[in-house]
C-alpha cells in the first residue's frame, strides 16, 4: 500500500512537472486565438455598427458611410504574425467596401492596415489623426479570391522595422515599419455591407 502510493505521488508529480513546462512553452509562444475578440471585457467597438458572432465567425457591421473597427484593448503589439480568414457579406460592393486587418492601432483616427476588396485588390496604409497615407496603393493580387462570401486568409508579420504582408500565403508586400508602443490589434469592415472573420490568431 505505501509502495502503490509512493508510486502515485511520483505520478502526480511527474504529470504536474509536465503540465508546468507545456503552460511555460505556450506563454513564451504568447499565442491568442479568436476567441479573445469574442469576450465583451477585453474587446471594444467603434464607430457605431454592430458585430455579431456564431459558430466562431465574427460579423462586423459597417456602419454607414464610414468603417467599423473592432480591436483588443488588452493585447499590446508589436513583433509577431497576425492572422485571419476573411470574407465579404452578399450584399458588399465591388469596389466600395473594404476589410481588413488593423495593427499598431493608437485609436479610431490612428493605426496601419491591410485591407482587400471583394474586386481582388490589396493596400497597406496608416491612418494619423484621420489623414490617410498609402504604403502600399491599392492594386490587384493575382492570389486574392476575388467576390462576395469567398474566404481569404491575411497575414501581417512584423520583425522589428520590417512588415511583411501574406495573402493566402503568399507574400504581397515587404518593406520598411515604425511601430507605435503600446499599438494594439484588431479587424476594421467599410460600408457597404458586412465582413466575416474566424481563424483570428496572434503569435509573438
Amino acid at each position: 500500500m505505501t509502495v502503490s502510493l509512493s508510486k502515485q505521488i511520483k505520478l502526480d508529480i511527474l504529470v504536474l512537472a509536465v503540465i508546468l513546462t507545456f503552460s511555460g512553452l505556450c506563454a513564451r509562444a504568447a499565442e491568442y486565438h479568436p476567441d479573445f475578440m469574442l469576450t465583451g471585457s477585453e474587446m471594444e467597438y467603434t464607430r457605431g455598427g454592430s458585430i455579431t458572432t456564431e459558430s466562431g465567425v465574427l460579423n462586423l457591421q459597417s456602419p454607414i458611410n464610414s468603417t467599423g473597427q473592432v480591436y483588443n484593448k488588452a493585447l499590446p503589439f508589436s513583433d509577431g504574425t497576425i492572422s485571419v480568414d476573411a470574407r465579404f457579406s452578399k450584399n458588399a460592393d465591388p469596389v466600395q467596401s473594404h476589410l481588413g486587418v488593423m495593427f499598431n492601432r493608437v485609436d479610431s483616427q490612428s493605426f496601419w492596415s491591410l485591407q482587400i476588396n471583394p474586386s481582388g485588390k490589396f493596400m497597406i496604409g496608416k491612418c494619423v489623426n484621420n489623414v490617410w497615407q498609402y504604403i502600399h496603393p491599392s492594386s490587384l493580387l493575382f492570389v486574392l479570391k476575388r467576390g462576395n462570401m469567398v474566404w481569404n486568409t491575411l497575414s501581417v508579420q512584423i520583425k522589428g522595422s520590417t512588415l511583411k504582408v501574406f495573402v493566402n500565403g503568399t507574400e504581397a508586400y515587404s518593406g520598411a515599419y515604425t511601430s507605435v508602443a503600446g499599438g494594439k490589434v484588431g479587424l476594421l469592415s467599410q460600408d457597404p455591407g458586412s465582413a466575416d472573420f474566424k481563424n483570428w490568431k496572434v503569435t509573438y
